[in-house]
């Protein structure tokens, strides 16, 4: 982290910094497609960690910023998920649904995923996954990412997997 205070001077936006700043930032590079990560959330707009998309979050977990500090007893929502080297996903979580993003830089197409949340498979995903084109163009748009898309989707709201017999992108 850098931190620069420059004395006597209020609220700015430090042009002076800019080109430094960039610098920084382009000497930086971000996984796309971690294999493993945990996260916590206390926003239901923070729904979203890497190839992990949470919805129905428990009403003791959210807390409005303009109601910060949280009331007792709140407490973050985690997820913590994993990918191993046998096309095994592991997701814990306190939210109510989840939807699994997949790209080939996470899982094998070509053999059966086994998608585990909070211990308990899904049952969609017993099937060999398929690359979908409406799924990787719903990604894109929502993500505005188009070096690192997701090719297919495992929900767990209805266990289904939402990349049928598309072709491959």
């Amino acid at each position: 982290m850098t931190v620069v205070e420059y004395l006597g001077r209020g609220h700015e936006h430090f042009s002076d910094e800019i080109l430094r700043l960039f610098d920084w930032m382009g000497r930086l590079r971000r996984n796309p497609f971690p294999r493993q990560f945990k996260c916590a959330t206390m926003r239901p707009w923070n729904n979203r960690f890497y190839w992990v998309e949470l919805k129905q979050f428990p009403a003791r977990a959210m807390v409005e910023p303009s109601d910060w500090p949280p009331p007792r007893g709140t407490r973050p929502l985690e997820v913590e998920a994993s990918v191993n080297k046998t096309n095994g996903i592991n997701i814990t979580t306190g939210a109510g649904q989840i939807a699994v993003w997949l790209s080939p830089e996470l899982v094998d197409f070509d053999r059966r995923p086994t998608v585990t949340v909070n211990g308990s498979r899904l049952a969609g995903a017993a099937r060999t996954v398929t690359p979908d084109l409406a799924v990787l163009l719903e990604d894109v748009r929502i993500r505005g990412d188009r070096q690192h898309p997701y090719w297919a989707k495992v929900e767990s709201s209805t266990g289904r997997i939402a990349a049928g017999s598309g072709g491959a992108p």
